[in-house]
């Protein structure tokens, strides 16, 4: 009979030893969450940051500044006017409004995430205040020469 006793305190024990051992996986795999739930929030923080450090390309800003260009002389013709006389004007404007959109000093510092984003705001900008402009100073041009 003692032998059966002793098995039955050997199985108690393994059991016993089980449901511990299966508590400390749960606190375990609890923290291992825990754990991956905050990395996963520090890495989306650091791909933010990323995206924000790290900017366009030399190669992405002379794209921009030929699409600018580009803009420039399609306004330009759209509206009758010279690209030699009013293009700058244009220009001007563009890369002020893209700079003022992305709160940036120089185009070198525009992130590289937004750079479809840009391209995108360049080739659809278009101003009329600016072809007003241009017109009334063509007029007041035109009234002195007369």
């Amino acid at each position: 009979m003692t032998q059966n006793n002793n098995a039955l305190v050997t199985l108690e024990q393994l059991t016993r030893q089980q449901d511990y051992n299966n508590q400390q996986m749960s606190l375990f795999l609890q923290q291992l969450g825990g754990y991956m739930s905050a990395m996963e929030q520090r890495i989306k923080k650091l791909e933010k940051l990323t995206e924000q450090k790290v900017t366009i390309s030399g190669k992405q800003a002379k794209a921009l500044q030929k699409r600018v260009q580009a803009r420039s002389a399609a306004l330009c013709d759209k509206h009758g006017f010279l690209y030699t006389e009013h293009g700058e004007t244009f220009r001007r404007a563009i890369w002020r409004d893209l700079k003022t959109q992305y709160a940036i000093d120089d185009i070198h510092d525009l992130p590289a995430a937004y750079f479809d984003l840009a391209a995108a705001l360049v080739d659809g900008w278009t101003s009329y205040s600016i072809v007003r402009r241009i017109r009334e100073r063509m007029k007041s041009n035109a009234d002195a020469a007369d």
